[in-house]
């Protein structure tokens, strides 16, 4: 596990749950509450990818078959308490995000959220050279503009795509 072991990371998660179970978000300042709420988004999607590639990895081991389940998608969506189409995409991101070193290091340092990695890890994938922009873009983009931005440019690699099969 590298630098830390299970147990650093089981140590760490129990102190966060205790620090987190114990504020009183009623006695905080409009300020300390906002500090708060975006303090709690970093960490919630540092959390986010790392368990993605958590999941990615227990599916490689095959860990889905050992526990009965039909697919990968399936085990995962039992272990997160999602749908298997939510599973199944977060896994298919975290594959995409290995080609795609820039957009994995913001995702695990939580700069972009689990849904902005998603789109820009497909658009990315369809057009490679895309990937800078987009992540500039990420920053400043609301939700629904940068899911529309990432389709356009799927779109567009598709397009060229389907070109290039037709002249070859």
């Amino acid at each position: 596990m590298g630098e830390h072991t299970f147990e650093d990371i089981d140590e760490a998660a129990t102190s966060l749950e205790s620090i987190v179970n114990g504020v009183d978000v009623a006695t905080l300042t409009g300020p300390g509450a906002t500090r708060l709420a975006q303090r709690l988004v970093t960490a919630e999607r540092v959390l986010a990818a790392c368990r993605a590639r958590a999941l990615r990895r227990a599916t490689e081991a095959n860990q889905w078959r050992q526990a009965g389940e039909r697919s990968p998608a399936a085990w995962a969506a039992k272990v997160t308490g999602t749908s298997a189409g939510q599973a199944a995409a977060e896994l298919e991101t975290t594959r995409q995000l290995e080609a795609l070193p820039a957009t994995a290091a913001a995702a695990a340092a939580g700069v972009i959220s689990p849904q902005q990695a998603r789109e820009l890890a497909s658009a990315a994938t369809a057009d490679p050279a895309a990937e800078a922009e987009l992540l500039r873009r990420a920053k400043v983009d609301d939700a629904a503009a940068f899911k529309k931005r990432c389709a356009r440019i799927r779109a567009a690699a598709e397009t060229d795509e389907a070109a290039a099969r037709e002249r070859i």
